[in-house]
């Protein structure tokens, strides 16, 4: 791709993208079967689908040979197959003069892996492994990890490697060494909606699930260095402030019975020589169940009674929203404001929210 300038002095032409000239097309192959059904005289309806799909030459940015001038490059990626079911559920569960109450339910599965990938660089190091998305043979969207067996003596973190020897070393880890903690993308997805009505009044109840799945959780930065607010201003949710967990790490010999949270080493030298403070950041302790439960929305609303309103539809609504049922975490994060791999924490927006109105119609 080019683009171009008229302005005067400018660039005549700029080159935006690199050519492939072996850029291929997507393809996508698709085995699905269902069934639809209505039970009771169409008290329950419904729907099931399953699929099989695979696609091959997958489109995505490629890293290039840093002398063409270019980080990336499009190209084909490589080859996914996603297997799963969608299931939609209908019922009427109370109808009758004054009063009904229906139920609606769509949830789906999913489960896919990278039969192949284009890498141009080999994993060859558990740090490279960790920061993989998409390794061949897992789960696209993959999260790695480190075992984690503790601290040693002087507070620094040790890790099993895959022959189960316990090391603090740096730059020892190979790619057996980091195990595969699962998916950050939803394994179960889905919602369900309860309408109740009475009369005038109308109630509806919708929640959202997200299940299956898993998330890094926020852990401590800072572990060497001298500590001033602009070098902790880095922090997402903490900025300006350090995590709380910073109070608990290894300060004394014998802590390290007591605590799995490396120490502060003052001299960032000694610090980065000596240990690799990753084995803590991205061990298999600090890899938790994303999976949560939420209340989407809740709204009420009232029709006012056209004798009163002289044939003029005056509604009157009021919501609530996106209100956590459960989380399967015990460390009170919102895995919709958090980042799953980074395990960076955001500020929750819009929750628990309250809304008045008023629609009226002549």
């Amino acid at each position: 791709a080019v683009s171009g300038s008229s302005m005067p002095g400018g660039k005549g032409l700029t080159i935006a993208t690199a050519a492939n000239p072996k850029l291929t097309w997507e393809s996508t192959s698709t085995v699905n079967a269902g069934v639809d059904f209505t039970l009771l005289n169409r008290r329950i309806t419904g729907s099931i689908d399953v699929y099989k799909k695979k696609t091959d030459n997958l489109l995505g940015q490629l890293p290039t040979n840093s002398l063409t001038g270019f980080s990336n490059i499009i190209g084909n990626l490589g080859t996914i197959e996603n297997k799963g079911l969608e299931i939609t559920l209908g019922t009427v569960n109370v109808q009758s003069n004054d009063f009904y109450w229906n139920t609606h339910l769509a949830m789906a599965y999913n489960q896919n892996k990278i039969l192949t990938i284009n890498n141009l660089t080999p994993l060859t190091t558990g740090a490279q492994q960790i920061q993989q998305k998409y390794v061949e043979g897992y789960s696209a969207f993959s999260l790695f990890a480190y075992r984690y067996a503790g601290l040693n003596e002087k507070g620094d973190p040790q890790i099993y490697l895959n022959d189960n020897t316990v090391t603090s070393m740096r730059n020892i880890t190979d790619t057996e060494d980091a195990v595969f903690m699962g998916t950050y993308q939803p394994v179960w997805s889905g919602g369900i909606t309860n309408v109740f009505g009475y009369k005038g009044f109308r109630l509806t109840v919708n929640c959202i699930f997200n299940l299956g799945h898993f998330m890094r959780r926020d852990v401590n930065q800072y572990y060497s260095g001298r500590l001033t607010h602009n070098n902790m201003a880095t922090g997402g949710f903490t900025t300006g402030n350090l995590h709380e967990e910073f109070m608990d790490r290894w300060t004394k010999p014998g802590d390290e019975a007591n605590t799995d949270i490396p120490s502060y080493v003052v001299n960032q030298s000694s610090s980065d020589t000596r240990r690799d403070i990753n084995y803590y950041r991205y061990a298999d302790i600090n890899v938790i169940s994303a999976s949560y439960v939420k209340m989407r929305d809740i709204s009420l609303s009232y029709i006012l009674p056209q004798k009163l309103t002289k044939n003029t539809l005056i509604e009157v609504r009021t919501q609530v929203g996106n209100i956590m049922l459960w989380k399967a975490n015990k460390n009170n994060i919102d895995p919709e404001f958090h980042d799953a791999f980074t395990g960076l924490r955001a500020v929750p927006t819009q929750q628990g929210n309250v809304t008045f109105g008023v629609n009226v119609k002549f």
